[in-house]
């Protein structure tokens, strides 16, 4: 075999007289005892400080190898600072793929926001509470955002997981609007000002952005059964429901997609559907990086745009 490698070319001389520990017979057996043994022991010297498998020996190996094995690597015991969480179980199934249980977090309940409780910050007959109906207090998250949601208006970015209630977080945006513009409650007030039509000039109608048609439909069924109680009208603009001219003024809320909402609001000016949004929702904002991010961040150039130059207000929350 090593005669075949060497013809190959895959071996020099060096190679050979290391891993056969004789010396090859291509002429250079002249070589005496005390060069063999110098040869050796500086292939043997070069081999150790590559740090290979070759410099290895047996026990060496071994080693290495159980440091490979899902135990002995820093992802599954470094817990406090990049590895898996402690509890993990790692097991290999079939010798085919690895299956990893992670167990949910422990959380301390003195580290969680308290819990607001919804009677309190808007009195049990409001008109506010009543878009509530059914929900006493706030998860840790909306209790959170609540104090920036409800009492400012100012623009948002909500970064939670599904499930979290972000939609409730929308809610507490569009109960504020809509109180502010006077279309519910007895006006905006804090602790310096009373305002009886709200405290900016803005538009009165929200826009919500839903990434899919189906997902509209969604919104508006729920945003319509929590509202109606209220009188707010809440009605879908997607390509498979149009509104006329008059329907659409006539809706506090309108339900879109990112296209749709680009083709309305690419006509400008006073008169147009988009001069009278307020508030702009846009759900699954985290779209900007996919291919329609483009028509996502055309919408709110043009929202920026429109605020410059008209210099009203328009709340965004993302």
């Amino acid at each position: 075999a090593i005669t075949k490698a060497r013809d190959a070319g895959a071996l020099t001389e060096s190679d050979e007289l290391f891993l056969s520990g004789t010396i090859p017979s291509n002429g250079n057996s002249n070589l005496s005892a005390m060069e063999q043994m110098m040869l050796r022991n500086e292939e043997a010297m070069l081999y150790n400080s590559m740090g290979g498998l070759d410099g290895m020996n047996a026990q060496q190996i071994e080693s290495m190898k159980r440091n490979l094995l899902p135990e002995g690597t820093r992802e599954y015991n470094d817990t406090h600072q990049r590895g898996l969480p402690r509890g993990t179980i790692r097991e290999i199934k079939e010798g085919q793929y690895e299956k990893v249980t992670i167990p949910a977090p422990i959380l301390e309940k003195s580290q969680l926001r308290a819990r607001i409780n919804l009677d309190e910050v808007m009195g049990e007959d409001s008109d506010e509470r009543m878009a509530f109906e059914g929900c006493d207090s706030l998860n840790p998250m909306q209790s959170t955002v609540f104090e920036a949601a409800y009492n400012t208006r100012e623009n948002l970015l909500i970064c939670a997981p599904t499930g979290a209630g972000k939609t409730n977080v929308a809610m507490l945006a569009v109960a504020s609007h809509l109180r502010d513009v006077g279309l519910i409650g007895s006006g905006y007030h804090d602790d310096d000002h009373f305002y009886d039509n709200g405290p900016v000039t803005t538009g009165k109608k929200i826009v919500y952005i839903a990434p899919m048609k189906a997902l509209a439909q969604e919104v508006v069924e729920k945003f319509g059964s929590k509202l109606k109680c209220l009188g707010i009208i809440v009605r879908e603009l997607t390509g498979d429901m149009q509104l006329s001219r008059a329907e659409a003024d006539a809706a506090h809320i309108l339900v879109t997609t990112p296209e749709k909402w680009d083709v309305v609001t690419r006509k400008g000016g006073d008169g147009s559907l988009g001069a009278t949004c307020g508030l702009l929702i846009i759900d699954e904002v985290h779209l900007l990086a996919d291919e329609r991010g483009a028509v996502i961040e055309s919408v709110v150039a043009r929202l920026h745009r429109w605020v410059e130059s008209s210099q009203r207000q328009v709340r965004l929350v993302g």
